[in-house]
């Protein structure tokens, strides 16, 4: 019996380490993808992204986590707000919650409480762009993207 926990001892001993470098390694899996394709959203919308190092980024194909709508909650209640109705996002962590302050078209101001790690996703002219909404200081919505005439 002793010798059958000694040798199963041994076995995790050894096993543990490989295990560990293999989940270790599936970690990066999810950035890779952004490097050849990121979400089509249903509506290209120009958006500038301001991080919370003030680098300033101008995209297209602007979307959150594939979506052109912001969502949130206000109160005990879950809103969605179309990027067609936005004008800015303002972002600010408050203790442990990222509130949105949202201006509106129409000059309404909303706050609501977003997910800091939701994906936000766009192209630039020299690449596919991705950041998280905890890394985002503002969100100034250009407008929808013109389609180009095709070439003859």
């Amino acid at each position: 019996m002793k010798d059958k926990i000694g040798k199963s001892r041994h076995l995790l001993i050894l096993l543990f380490p490989a295990c560990a470098l293999f989940l270790l390694g599936m970690s990066g899996m999810g950035t890779e993808d952004v490097t050849r394709r990121i979400p089509t959203p249903d509506m290209n919308y120009r958006v500038t992204v301001v991080d919370q190092a003030d680098v300033r980024t101008q995209v297209t194909m602007f979307s959150i986590n594939g979506y052109t709508v912001l969502l949130g909650r206000q109160g005990k209640g879950t809103l969605a707000v179309p990027f067609s109705q936005l004008k800015q996002a303002d972002f600010r962590l408050k203790d442990q919650d990222l509130e949105v302050v949202l201006r509106l078209k129409d000059d309404h101001v909303v706050t609501l409480v977003a997910e800091r790690k939701t994906d936000c996703f766009g192209k630039t002219k020299y690449g596919n762009y991705k950041i998280q909404l905890g890394d985002v200081r503002t969100l100034i919505i250009e407008g929808l993207v013109e389609p180009q005439p095709a070439a003859k």
